[in-house]
């Protein structure tokens, strides 16, 4: 028995012993005992059959409630799923539940649903839940999931009756306000109402004024602007010019990224840079009112519009005044027509966007941006990045072992990885608008990966019990506090994207689950299913389930949905048919296929063809779809590239038998 092997010995029980030490801790918790009757409810009802069961037992107690939801139970099912699946992973966090049950009342209003309805769905889940588990339920578990389920609806029902009552008045404000003055206008006159009772306007609009001759004098040099600097202070341009442009507005500056135009370019000859910050709030409200009955979107962009803010020298302590000005502002636009609903309805939107702006500025001015930067800096320069990813990897392997098995690739890439993910989740305070641009493609990820919502609570606890063990004594509680705030607000934005990307169709591609596949498109119209399986929107990232099967190489999966596409199907009104969509949205189609999945050429081949049923004198009549195959020539540079060229460099000589190719030929 070597000093080598007691070493090892001793680290593995001393490993054991920290694993026990914390189950035992929390074997009594409640979000343990959540968790285990929820994993063991999955265990025992798999895929899909737990949520489909809420639905019955739901139609069965209350089947008044059915006028409520006009989608297959199937797709539904995966949706609510999700829901108790979020409000698992977030019980024990008290602000992300309140946030989450907003979020969902929100929502559920857009549906129709009423406050009562929330009670009836309590009362199902743990009935459900119940039967799911069998014998081995407890009073503890009904305890904990009565309480769970009594907290969100407290949460859910205030802002339901709220949002009722006040969403829809203020949104035909802003809509009337809009038809009875212009940006220009309300910019003008926002800032002056500012003037009239706030110093700091003054200080704001001088230095919008100044970055737009920055810009100005940046433009005429042709350089590009370092914004190294501006992001280590906390200032970004970035807001939500995108959205403003899709309600036809113009903007002075690009408020989500994207071209610059020239700063005066939305301001008349008695309009002044200054009134800049009065029109970015126009095009802000134009924004976020779009969003009212999408939360987590409105709470995404009100981030990144919020760190713009805090460039021009917007605080929290502004916010009431802010507001009080655009509801003046907007009273006298209205004038006669202006209501108590619409005070009213004004003040609680208001109160609603001051709170998510002033979260974002608290950060902003406590230095918490600087904190998690400055500490995140020491933790690299203590140890190699590959040594501080495993730190990072064996932490994660301790606190949730059932997810190891998503990580398939060699240790070292692994900790790289790891490192990559909290440099990006550093930048988050710093740079919100490149923290959304990334997220985007790493949610798709590891959606392939399978990774689910709930995995993002032993994410964060990796992250900072790694972060505190590199650290040590300099990981003291001001520190610490700075990275729970940064995950706190990062979790939520990861939880969202990761349950956007859940659908019917994406579970069976992560499963590889070809009849759970047929029974998602089952309950498609036959009028949307080249929608659905060409381009899903996960987060604002389009991906191609076609593209997905082919890349990781399932041919079944690739066979099905290439067949379903090319299938002429037919109503009483007219014909489906997915050829044109398909070579739309997928340009580069023949050659991806030749190269990545060869033997689906035949498939593509066979859907360019339709032959009749009934033979007429020996003969059978085909149609052939061949014009995406031919292309036009005079838009072909490279003959090479065209689909023919392609199938000749690329293609099996075997292909060239088929009959559309014969055709072609």
């Amino acid at each position: 028995f070597t000093e080598q092997y007691r070493a090892a010995w001793e680290w593995l029980w001393s490993w054991l012993s920290q694993s026990m030490v914390q189950s035992l801790e929390e074997a009594s918790n409640e979000a343990t005992i959540l968790s285990q009757s929820w994993d063991m409810a999955m265990d025992n009802c798999p895929g899909n059959e737990f949520g489909e069961m809420l639905f019955d037992v739901l139609f069965e107690l209350a089947p008044n409630m059915k006028t409520l939801f006009n989608k297959p139970k199937q797709i539904l099912s995966v949706k609510f799923m999700e829901m108790l699946s979020t409000l698992v992973s977030f019980n024990g966090d008290s602000k992300r539940m309140a946030e989450q049950s907003v979020w969902l009342g929100m929502r559920h209003v857009r549906y129709g649903a009423r406050p009562q309805h929330t009670q009836v769905l309590g009362q199902v889940v743990v009935t459900c839940l119940e039967r799911a588990v069998g014998d081995e339920w407890t009073a503890e578990m009904d305890k904990s999931w009565t309480e769970l389920w009594g907290q969100a609806c407290s949460a859910m029902l205030k802002v339901t009756t709220d949002a009722e009552k006040h969403g829809e008045v203020v949104r035909d404000l802003w809509e009337e306000a809009k038809k009875r003055t212009t940006c220009q206008k309300f910019g003008s006159s926002l800032r002056k109402m500012l003037l009239s009772g706030t110093e700091w306007v003054q200080g704001l609009s001088s230095q919008n004024a100044k970055a737009a001759d920055d810009e100005k004098d940046g433009g005429k040099d042709g350089k590009n602007t370092d914004t190294s600097q501006t992001k280590k202070k906390g200032g970004h341009k970035g807001s939500l010019d995108d959205g403003a442009k899709k309600h036809g507005e113009s903007t002075g500056m690009t408020m989500m990224g994207g071209t610059q135009k020239e700063p005066n370019a939305t301001f008349n000859d008695k309009s002044s840079d200054a009134d800049a910050i009065g029109t970015q709030f126009w095009e802000m409200l134009t924004v976020l009112l779009d969003l009212l009955w999408e939360p987590e979107q409105m709470n995404e962009r009100l981030t990144v519009t919020t760190h713009h803010f805090f460039s021009l020298g917007i605080r929290s302590a502004h916010l009431d005044t802010i507001g009080m000005a655009i509801h003046t502002t907007l009273e006298r636009v209205m004038a006669g027509s202006w209501l108590p609903k619409h005070s009213d309805a004004w003040k609680w939107f208001w109160a609603m966007v001051a709170t998510a702006m002033g979260q974002a500025l608290d950060v902003l001015e406590s230095g918490d941006v600087e904190i998690i930067r400055s500490s995140w800096e020491d933790a690299k320069q203590s140890k190699p990045a590959e040594e501080l990813g495993e730190i990072f990897f064996k932490e994660l392997a301790r606190i949730a072992p059932h997810v190891t098995h998503l990580f398939k690739r060699p240790k070292r890439i692994q900790a790289l990885q790891f490192m990559n993910v909290i440099e990006m989740l550093v930048s988050f305070n710093e740079d919100p608008e490149q923290f959304f641009k990334d997220l985007k493609p790493l949610t798709i990820r590891h959606i392939k990966y399978g990774v689910k919502a709930d995995y993002a609570r032993a994410f964060g606890m990796t992250v900072l019990n790694g972060i505190t063990s590199v650290l040590g004594d300099r990981m003291d509680e001001r520190v610490k506090s700075a990275w729970v705030l940064l995950w706190t607000r990062v979790s939520s934005c990861v939880t969202r994207s990761l349950n956007v990307g859940s659908n019917l169709v994406i579970v069976s591609l992560v499963q590889e689950n070809l009849e759970q596949l047929t029974d998602a498109m089952d309950c498609v119209p036959r009028g949307e299913r080249d929608e659905v399986l060409t381009k899903i929107d996960v987060n604002g990232e389009i991906i191609s389930p076609l593209n997905w099967a082919i890349s990781g190489g399932q041919l079944d999966m690739a066979q099905f949905v290439m067949g379903d596409l090319l299938a002429i199907r037919a109503d009483r009104y007219r014909y489906y048919y997915g050829r044109e969509t398909l070579f739309k949205t997928h340009p580069d189609l023949v050659q991806f296929v030749a190269r990545q999945m060869p033997a689906l050429l035949d498939n593509l081949f066979d859907g360019l063809m339709w032959h009749a049923q009934m033979v007429q004198d020996g003969r059978v009549r085909v149609n052939y779809y061949i014009r995406e195959m031919y292309g036009v020539p005079e838009e072909v540079k490279d003959v090479w590239t065209s689909p023919m060229g392609v199938l000749v460099l690329a293609g099996q000589s075997v292909v060239f038998n088929h009959p559309v190719i014969e055709k072609l030929l």
